[in-house]
């Protein structure tokens, strides 16, 4: 048996989700908890102030009696690249030999100023019988990285697995909707600064992105706009929401207004990600679109969603993926931390090898 700890530093918050696994390979979560951020501490899914970080993790460790100090942790911010290749396969030493004199074709960071790494996630043959690796490459600048690694190491954490958000996002959820036959899906992680993107079929992703915007931008536009503080901007926005009722709602038509344009712009970005997979040669039709992330819960979102996209949509439900143990958390309680628990689930699902 064994226990890990996904450790997911996000814009507004670190959440920490703990997990232990029996030797049939089934997850159980056991501890899951938040603490938030100070503004400013992280922006655009970069860690500005490791300090302030280190000390809300210590926190969180503290009053969540957290006891294990190796944790998995991700990234993902626009000094993050992601391709997906397929390669001529003849051994995994030869793979990594040729990815890194290779790496630098697919990739726009100069290698020496970047972390890699890759995933093997499926072997194909080429149209002559060889043998190729599809393999997710992802180059993270090390100055985005670095200090995620200080303020983990500040907090007395041992850092042990580096993933993308977007494929921990992708482990957490993909078991429990696996997707058709003749189909993929879409998974959309809406962060207060970020939004993962994810297509796949059968696990296996077919396409990764990273929308450098997400519903802080919805709120940051109401404080700009309106002189408002983050807290009632925040407040107006969940009163408000998005969608053919937000005109006539409590928060009023300016509100509306601003929360409506702000909305929909990521909306755009998400339908424009989505046309851009489905230009590729081989891109298999998506069926269906899950979304997770705090952002996910505005009033009116999943509509506008559906609408755009004419595609089913519906919430993502890592909880559904484990066994739950004593945490602590009644039903109710659990049910509206789920939204916020993707990536840190996924990260403490990661192979450590």
């Amino acid at each position: 048996m064994t226990t890990s700890i996904g450790l997911d530093i996000g814009t507004s918050a670190v959440r920490a989700a703990k997990v232990r696994i029996n030797r049939a390979g089934e997850p159980t979560l056991d501890q899951i908890g938040q603490v938030m951020l100070p503004s400013g501490a992280v922006s655009d899914g970069e860690v500005v102030d490791p300090d302030a970080v280190a000390e809300c993790i210590r926190t969180l460790w503290s009053e969540w009696k957290l006891k294990h100090k190796k944790v998995a942790i991700g990234t993902g911010n626009q000094q993050c690249v992601t391709r997906i290749v397929d390669v001529p396969y003849t051994g995994d030493e030869e793979l990594r030999e040729a990815l890194n004199l290779q790496a630098q074709d697919y990739v726009p960071i100069p290698l020496e100023q970047a972390s890699l790494d890759f995933t093997v996630v499926e072997h194909l043959e080429d149209d002559e019988g060889g043998r190729l690796a599809r393999v997710i490459l992802v180059a993270a600048g090390r100055q985005s990285v670095d200090p995620i690694v200080e303020a983990v190491r500040q907090a007395n954490l041992d850092p042990t697995v580096l993933d993308l958000n977007a494929l921990a996002q992708l482990r957490s959820l993909s078991p429990d909707h696996p997707s058709s036959e003749s189909g993929a899906h879409l998974l959309v992680d809406i962060g207060s600064a970020v939004t993962d993107i994810v297509v796949h079929q059968h696990g296996t992703p077919q396409f990764v992105r990273e929308l450098m915007m997400g519903s802080g931008d919805i709120t940051d536009a109401l404080v700009a706009s309106l002189g408002m503080t983050a807290q009632e901007a925040e407040q107006r926005k969940a009163e408000c929401g998005c969608g053919e009722d937000a005109a006539s709602s409590p928060a009023g038509p300016e509100v509306a207004r601003i929360v409506g344009d702000r909305a929909g712009a990521l909306v755009s970005e998400i339908r424009g990600s989505l046309d851009f997979y489905r230009a590729q040669v081989e891109a298999v039709p998506v069926t269906q679109v899950l979304i997770t992330g705090g952002g996910s819960r505005m009033r009116g979102l999943r509509e506008e969603l559906h609408s755009a996209l004419d595609l089913p949509i519906e919430p993502g439900r890592a909880l559904s993926n484990v066994k739950i143990g004593n945490t602590g958390l009644d039903e109710a309680q659990l049910e509206e931390a789920e939204p916020f628990l993707c990536v840190a689930m996924g990260l403490a699902l990661a192979p450590t090898s």
